[in-house]
């Protein structure tokens, strides 16, 4: 067994129905790091297994263990996806400031470990001690009959119980490169955002959008991410220091609607409406933006290229590292 580091961060565990996958998941990773708070994400059918099991058997010694995903029903279909990504999108996004996070992807369906892990390369930063671990169990312990039969006697996973594993045939965890994440130092060959006439081009990829709303979007770029407040950081991560142009609705909505008169066809048009209506009608065309992005993006992208708004106003998720050659 490793020695634990000092260092507390809490864990995020992706596993199916399977209990015994979930207790030897959570186990490596508190093996590896003293865990705080232990969220663990299955399905409507998986959540009942696995909290009596964990009720039986125990789990490492934590501050507190989080249960997700009551309301995915573990089916393929959409809206089952939303789910699954508003539940694991809202932990990295909502995760605790200056505490490691590490995903471990143990088991569940191909969706599930799919969108888990885009949503985990373009939110986890290794500098900051984050982690994405892939579990490799070994048949040995996937068929041991004190683990894959329901019903049986159960038994705590710890230290000792690798021995039913055979000495050549341990489980483990397998840390992935967390390739969205890395730092300005390691920076300058990533692709920038590129834009033509009628898309954004990224990620090998084009999203087409209506004239005015790709020159909006473009504009809005220009009013954030080009006026940098915090060189000194490698990564945007959440901040949103560099949308200070932005940060009274006011503000933005008088640029904008400045902006929307020079772009628009009916000029005239836009003069006539009351400055009062124009903080609503900017929140409509980011959510327009929005819209049309997400129907033509993979979720990695999506949550690159999405209009966010937050306390400091509206900001692009596009990392400033992208921006080089915009």
């Amino acid at each position: 067994m490793n020695n634990i580091p000092s260092l507390p961060a809490d864990a995020v565990v992706i596993v199916g129905l399977s209990p015994p996958v979930m207790s030897l998941a959570a186990w490596l990773i508190h093996e590896k790091f003293p865990i705080r708070h232990l969220h663990v994400v299955s399905s409507t059918q998986g959540l009942l297994a696995l909290k009596e099991f964990a009720e039986r058997t125990g789990l490492p010694a934590c501050e507190q263990v989080f249960w997700h995903g009551e309301e995915v029903d573990g089916t393929d279909g959409e809206p089952s996806q939303i789910q699954f990504q508003r539940i694991v999108g809202g932990l990295l996004d909502n995760r605790a400031l200056n505490i490691p996070l590490h995903m471990v992807l143990g088991g569940g369906v191909n969706w599930m470990i799919s969108i888990a892990s885009q949503l985990a390369a373009f939110s986890l930063r290794e500098s900051a001690g984050d982690g994405l671990w892939v579990l490799k169990t070994a048949p040995a312990f996937e068929h041991h009959p004190g683990y894959s039969k329901p019903g049986a006697q159960a038994r705590v996973f710890g230290p000792d119980a690798r021995l039913i594993e055979g000495p050549s045939h341990e489980s483990y965890l397998q840390r992935v490169l967390l390739v969205g994440a890395t730092r300005s130092g390691a920076t300058q060959n990533l692709e920038s955002v590129a834009f033509n006439d009628h898309a954004i081009l990224f990620m090998g990829q084009s999203v087409r959008l209506p004239p005015l709303q790709l020159a909006f979007y473009r504009w809005l770029l220009s009013q954030t991410k080009f006026a940098c407040c915090r060189p000194q950081l490698g990564n945007c991560d959440s901040c949103y220091a560099c949308a200070l142009p932005a940060k009274h609705l006011s503000v933005l909505s008088d640029d904008f609607r400045a902006f929307y008169a020079r772009s628009s066809h009916k000029p005239g048009y836009v003069k006539s409406i009351d400055a009062l209506d124009f903080p609503q009608r900017v929140a409509e065309y980011v959510s327009k933006i929005n819209t049309n992005i997400r129907r033509q993006a993979n979720l990695a992208l999506y949550r690159q290229l999405k209009i966010g708004h937050g306390e400091g106003g509206y900001l692009p998720g596009v990392d400033k590292n992208y921006l080089k050659g915009a």
